[in-house]
């Protein structure tokens, strides 16, 4: 009897354990998506939403939270009560922002855990139509002939649409300015206005613009031509080794029990991959994933180390040099790419020709000097505040000035 009795008891106490996870969900479900309404991500987040509210019978209610490149949505649901209740939409950005900025509020992978990888899908280089360019091959020439003068548009710094234009940037050797929004909606109505010439957005968000009109596609961002847009030319045709897509996935505050967060990734892997809500995805040009949880984890663990590779090598720059551009300017002369400090200046010109730097004692002193030097590495003048004069390098083509 006394054994029946610890059997009782002990199935009482790991009643509360169990339950969470075979009766979920209980009550309303709030998903967090990290921009505005109207986005790329909007639009997935409640194409998921709806189709989980039928799955589990309860409402999944969207909580738009944008600002500092997804930070403010990620990190209200890093701090969310971990019952299941709170999920959040993360997008690229998620995996770079850890590289990108030392201040982030939460730890991305202490804080947090991955629930499902929802998609990948493609991003599109798309302009106004008064811009002159129609293509890559004429955006670039037309770059080249106003340097720094193109501005583009994306949903914000840090994003898959922020770095893949600076990757562009840097392959090609132009001077384009970036202008960054709280998400992708805001940018896309500059862009229509005419206020910005470019815009770099994921393409299921604009398709409607492109239909009607309003802005043009120049080059998708994809390693190869999409299959259901197949009429669209890629940037790498033009520019090698140039592409990038975007990943969607949702999180949950990491101490959400495993066996619940096991639970929803299953749920709503299932509706990705094999449910009228996969028609809907590939109509809207996604590719479905629908990973589990721990292979959703293992790619944010990639991706940030891969991320962290090209911050050491100078690749990404910080948050404070990507959101700073009052203390930067750009020069170009008929050859070379420089790198110019805000610091004392301490090198002679003997010195500038091994290290391709400038240290004045302010950006219009080295300016002038950068203007009469007779650089000769092909490529445009880029200025910008540099931390530390050792972590400058010469690379192939090009300097790439480096933060530490």
């Amino acid at each position: 009897m006394k054994n029946i009795l610890r059997c009782l008891a002990l199935a009482a106490a790991l009643a509360p354990l169990v339950c969470p996870a075979q009766n979920y969900p209980t009550r309303a479900v709030r998903l967090m998506v990290p921009f505005p309404p109207g986005g790329a991500t909007d639009i997935i987040g409640r194409l998921v939403s709806a189709k989980m509210q039928n799955v589990w019978g309860q409402p999944v209610v969207v909580e738009n939270k944008p600002g500092a490149g997804t930070v403010v949505g990620t990190d209200y649901v890093a701090k969310s009560a971990p019952d299941g209740y709170t999920l959040g939409m993360v997008v690229t950005a998620y995996v770079i922002n850890p590289s990108l900025r030392s201040d982030l509020p939460y730890n991305t992978l202490k804080d947090l855990a991955g629930v499902t990888q929802v998609s990948v899908q493609h991003l599109v280089m798309a302009a106004h139509p008064s811009l002159p360019a129609n293509s890559i091959p004429e955006l670039v020439a037309l770059a080249k002939k106003e340097p720094g003068k193109l501005a583009y548009a994306t949903p914000g710094s840090g994003t898959a649409m922020h770095l893949s234009v600076e990757l562009l940037k840097t392959s090609a050797g132009i001077d384009l300015v970036h202008i960054p929004y709280k998400g992708g909606a805001p940018a896309q109505q500059d862009v229509m206005s005419g206020r910005v010439p470019l815009l770099m957005d994921v393409l299921y968000a604009v398709q409607p613009l492109i239909k009607s009109g309003r802005i043009k596609v120049l080059a998708l961002l994809s390693p190869q031509r999409a299959p259901e847009s197949p009429e669209y030319p890629v940037v790498s045709e033009s520019v090698p080794g140039v592409s990038a897509l975007s990943l969607v996935g949702i999180v949950a505050p990491v101490a959400t029990p495993r066996d619940l967060v096991n639970r929803i990734g299953a749920d709503i892997a299932r509706a990705v991959k094999s449910s009228d809500l996969t028609e809907r995805m590939k109509q809207q040009g996604m590719e479905p994933i629908g990973s589990t949880p721990e292979q959703f984890d293992a790619t944010m663990r990639g991706c940030i180390e891969h991320a962290d590779d090209l911050r050491s090598e100078g690749l990404l720059l910080d948050s404070q040099q990507l959101e700073a551009p009052s203390t930067a300017k750009s020069l170009r002369t008929r050859k070379g790419r420089l790198a110019i400090t805000d610091g004392p200046f301490t090198e002679s010109k003997e010195m500038l020709a091994g290290f391709n730097l400038i240290e004045a004692e302010n950006m219009d002193e080295a300016v002038k000097i950068a203007a009469e030097f007779p650089w000769t590495n092909t490529g445009c003048i880029e200025v910008r505040p540099v931390r530390d004069i050792g972590a400058v390098r010469e690379r192939v083509g090009a300097i790439t000035a480096r933060a530490p």
